[in-house]
């Protein structure tokens, strides 16, 4: 039974998807972008900017932790918006754990686990041999 996921996004359907994975008994680490939208979820239990008015189950964990959020994560979900999924994969693939499983995409771009590929976390020379996102090239 699926206990631990990851919802990288924070955005409408982020919040969503959270919110699904929480009322199915998961504890849901809801990884947000920016320090202030984390504050806020936290405080008003509330995602005022994409889906005001759903109040967030107390099974969502609002982030801006990456390490954290990924961390044990069983599934990891991405719901963030195409023009955006590489660059936040490129910084944050490497902390999902390798017997994850992963959901989401745009296109044919998805989250594909790939050795070497990308994932190098903020673009770090030496991945230390950790496992990355890969992306189809020419797609973007």
């Amino acid at each position: 039974m699926l206990t631990k996921a990851t919802v990288v996004g924070a955005g409408g359907m982020g919040t969503v998807a959270a919110q699904i994975l929480a009322h199915n008994q998961v504890h849901v680490a809801l990884l947000a972008q920016f320090a202030d939208h984390v504050q806020e979820l936290l405080v008003e239990r509330e995602n005022r900017r994409y889906l005001p008015g759903a109040k967030l189950a107390e099974r969502v964990h609002p982030t801006f932790d990456a390490a954290a959020a990924l961390a044990n994560s069983e599934l990891v979900v991405s719901a963030i918006p195409c023009q955006y999924l590489r660059g936040v994969w490129e910084q944050h693939g490497c902390h999902v754990p390798p017997d994850a499983n992963g959901e989401g995409g745009c296109r044919r771009v998805g989250v594909k686990r790939v050795k070497g590929s990308v994932g190098k976390c903020g673009g770090s020379p030496d991945g230390h041999g950790k496992y990355g996102v890969g992306f189809p090239r020419g797609d973007m």
